[in-house]
């Protein structure tokens, strides 16, 4: 409702507060609230003149470049046979936002599915797809992880496909070595390097 009606936003500056004495606050969020500059007002109080008018295309823009934005930013998990672990990450390589939890004890498909999309709930209305890595024999191009020695009961699970009808966006899955090396050439230490050798090392070592 903000962004349909921007005025009503409690500015937290010396003024809204001063107005409204002993009044709970709440934190500013970002973006809306720099949006709402044509003036300076509390929930709940008129508009100033022209105000209205002025937060709506505030809002329109930002609805607009965050639209943009969104449409290249992406969400990365390494599942690892300790923690789960997701980034919001744009083009350029870097992270927006960061999530851990830990891997769930009984390492069940299922419950491993549900970590992840709790996990990226806040991440995903900001992105677009996602993509996953983990340890062992995987086919990218269905998402099934064949066997993985992080997860030794599993044996073709569809992975990428629960995640999928889950978060309701395109799911990729990548050996977690291949993954790692991949984004230190694009982004880290191989950048611009000829050839690259890269090390895994997490519950397991790989390379």
């Amino acid at each position: 409702s903000s962004v349909l009606a921007p005025w009503t936003i409690e500015r937290l500056d010396a003024r809204c507060l001063g107005s409204r004495p002993g009044r709970r606050r709440r934190a500013p969020q970002p973006g809306v609230d720099r949006a709402t500059d044509a003036g300076t007002y509390c929930r709940g109080s008129e508009p100033p003149k022209g105000a209205l008018e002025r937060d709506r295309l505030g809002a329109l823009a930002i609805g607009t470049l965050w639209a943009r934005r969104r449409a290249y930013m992406k969400v990365g998990v390494d599942l690892g046979g300790t923690r789960i672990k997701a980034g919001l990450v744009d083009p350029e390589g870097r992270v927006h936002q960061r999530a851990m939890v830990a891997t769930p004890d009984d390492k069940s498909a299922e419950a491993v599915v549900t970590s992840i999309v709790s996990l990226v709930a806040e991440m995903l209305p900001k992105a677009t797809a996602v993509g996953l890595a983990a340890a062992g024999v995987m086919e990218r191009t269905t998402g099934l992880i064949r066997e993985s020695p992080n997860f030794p009961a599993w044996r073709d699970v569809p992975l990428g496909a629960l995640l999928a009808r889950r978060l309701g966006v395109d799911v990729t899955l990548e050996n977690d070595a291949n993954a790692v090396i991949w984004g230190e050439a694009c982004h880290g230490a191989g950048r611009g390097a000829s050839s690259l050798i890269g090390y895994a090392l997490g519950t397991g070592v790989g390379g």
